[in-house]
């Protein structure tokens, strides 16, 4: 029979010398203060304790492919006729048979239910017993306040249950007050009565998510596939991104990226050769000419390198570090060691890093006197901001008497890099 409601219950736990005071509803109240927080100050969330195995999970039988097997569980739920919180137990794996007594239509598909069913007599039902049972479609009506657990698809002439006909439809996990609590993904948020300070498990990105009482929060660096997996990110909140290999910082409107972790599937940095698999390039006497780089050694999205391979685009905005360097034939050939100097002239040369649509507008360069019989190698780097959009290329100037080639013998010297540094 239903006790009145009242403002004041009976607190847990007091007695009178000769009767008892707490009814079953003043327990599981005091119960459920020591639960996971619900959607009201004196109501505790209702779900299934984290344990070991899979708690409530549905599967094929082992056995039988005509049945499943519910395994055991621990479940907290709130009475629909009234306050407090069951505690529900399922001891021991259970096997419920779906197509013996109810074998599968000859024309239609079915939808049946495995659901976990409380019932009272305090509220006047004629039993007090917890079932975890199947409701048939189509045949059975799911009873009030019952917890599904799992859906089943039995299509028209099945002979057996199969996993993929399975859907899982448990209740979230339910934890004690304070305790962190282990959902499955980031729905499972929404779905929580938070306060400020809960922590929750999210395991399909495998990071500890904080509400603060405005959203959930990640404090930690978390690792993320995509930007979006953060849900409320805060001013200066750090993201390392595995997709795209940067650390991102969040600066209260936008996700920057900050660092390159030199990880993940992305390169953020570039070098170009010389190459082999074309005729030499020819540099004229006393001219500013672009290098032509032939051969990728390894690029990025950062870097487009021009059709006409003698100028590069740099598509990331920020702080980019540029080495150049060439190793360039002598303009008469070389002598024994040892032999006396027959030439001891002088030769000069320097290259330079550019803007690829200014060839005037240097960012640095390198010069040199050689004697004319000795090849030259030379290099130079820069470390720079350049807007994203920014052409640079690499040139060469000599003052020998005759044209110029590179030395390709030495061709991993003959190479052109650029590496992303920061924002």
């Amino acid at each position: 029979m239903t006790t009145p409601s009242r403002e004041e219950r009976v607190s847990w736990a007091v007695s009178d010398p000769t009767v008892g005071l707490i009814t079953t509803e003043d327990a599981r109240l005091a119960l459920s203060a020591l639960a996971q927080p619900g959607p009201s100050p004196i109501q505790a969330a209702d779900g299934i304790r984290p344990a070991v195995g899979n708690p409530g999970q549905v599967t094929v039988s082992a056995t039988s492919n005509t049945s499943v097997t519910v395994q055991p569980f621990q479940m907290f739920s709130t009475p629909r006729r009234g306050p407090g919180s069951y505690v529900q137990t399922l001891g021991r794996a259970k096997d419920i048979d779906i197509l013996k007594g109810h074998p599968a239509s000859s024309a239609a598909t079915r939808t049946d239910l495995i659901v976990a069913v409380q019932t009272d007599s305090f509220y006047g039902d004629t039993t007090n017993t917890f079932e975890v049972k199947q409701i048939v479609g189509g045949v059975d009506t799911e009873p009030a306040g019952a917890v599904r657990l799992a859906s089943v698809l039995v299509p028209a002439n099945a002979t057996a249950v199969k996993p993929e006909n399975i859907t899982d439809l448990r209740p979230p996990n339910v934890v004690a007050l304070g305790g962190v609590v282990p959902v499955r993904g980031r729905g499972d948020l929404a779905g929580l009565a938070a306060y400020p300070g809960m922590t929750a498990y999210q395991g399909d990105r495998r990071w500890l998510t904080v509400n603060d009482g405005a959203g959930w929060r990640v404090p930690s660096i978390p690792v993320c596939t995509s930007l979006t997996d953060i849900v409320a990110p805060y001013q200066g909140q750090l993201v390392v991104n595995y997709a795209d290999g940067l650390v991102y910082s969040y600066d209260g409107a936008n996700w920057v990226g900050v660092v390159a972790t030199g990880t993940g599937g992305v390169l953020h940095e570039a070098r170009y050769m010389v190459g082999t698999d074309r005729l030499p390039q020819f540099f004229p006497q006393a001219v500013d000419t672009p290098v032509v780089f032939s051969t990728i050694i390894y690029q990025s999205p950062d870097v487009r390198r021009e059709t006409t391979r003698d100028r590069f685009t740099l598509l990331r905005g920020g702080l980019w570090h540029i080495s150049f360097s060439l190793r360039i034939n002598a303009p008469f050939g070389g002598q024994a060691p040892g032999d006396p100097l027959t030439n001891a002239g002088f030769y000069e040369a320097y290259l330079g890093i550019v803007n690829g649509q200014d060839l005037n507008a240097r960012y640095t360069h390198q010069h040199t006197d050689r004697r004319v019989h000795i090849p030259t190698s030379i290099s130079c780097s820069t470390i720079r901001r350049f807007e994203a959009g920014a052409q640079v290329c690499g040139i060469l100037w000599n003052a020998a008497t005759a044209n110029r080639t590179i030395d390709r013998n030495f061709n991993e010297a003959n190479s052109i890099s650029f590496t992303w540094l920061r924002p």
